[in-house]
């Protein structure tokens, strides 16, 4: 949308006019009447509920709601789970090394919760039935399948899952990709596969797993 592309605009005029003006480049401060006055409210994410994710399970072997099973029980999103190279993925040590987008999120460990080890070996390994779906693929299965939702959805559920479970936010960050506020929590954070695992594993939903 424009309101966000407004504020980033000003931000960068900020930085590049405050130094300037300090160096003297510029003879007054222009950057000092600039400011991010557009309000943004970013489109609301929703939670799917536990009948909705009881439905994907009901409905496999679909590949489409596989796919999203393994989203929400890993907080991938779509386009890691499509792009994830299998020979990175360690079935026998519960966890695969993945990920995108940040540098916090670039090959990070991410557990295979056990309810999802099978059909991450489907899937993702065995490329079972032509293994994952494309993006447009999988959002044009939405459609039928949770019409109310967008694949980013599941991320969003698993993120607030997680939270209302009390399961270790810093955990939650390395898992997810998420940067952290400070070097501490960076280092804090930085944990070995088998922690990390640990944690994942008490995550869960108030649904039957097939």
């Amino acid at each position: 949308s424009t309101a966000p592309r407004q504020n980033l605009a000003i931000r960068v005029l900020r930085l590049a006019l405050i130094p300037a003006y300090k160096n003297g480049s510029i003879p007054r401060d222009i950057a000092g009447g600039l400011r991010c006055t557009v309000k943004y409210e970013p489109k609301e994410k929703e939670v799917l509920t536990s009948e909705e994710i009881q439905s994907l399970w009901n409905r496999l072997p679909d590949r489409g709601a596989a796919q999203l099973l393994i989203m929400l029980y890993t907080g991938m999103r779509a386009g890691e789970v499509i792009n994830q190279d299998p020979s990175k993925v360690f079935l026998d040590k519960g966890y695969m090394i993945g990920g995108s987008k940040t540098e916090a999120g670039r090959d990070r460990v991410i557990p295979i919760h056990p309810a999802v080890a099978d059909l991450v070996r489907e899937l993702i390994v065995e490329r079972k039935d032509g293994g994952t779906l494309l993006y447009t693929t999988l959002q044009a299965r939405m459609k039928k399948i949770l019409p109310n939702h967008s694949a980013h959805d599941t991320r969003h559920t698993f993120i607030t899952q997680w939270k209302k479970l009390r399961l270790d936010d810093m955990i939650l960050a390395n898992i997810v990709g998420h940067s952290v506020a400070s070097i501490t929590e960076a280092v804090y954070t930085h944990r070995d596969p088998d922690t990390l695992i640990e944690e994942a594993v008490k995550f869960k939903y108030e649904v039957e797993c097939n």
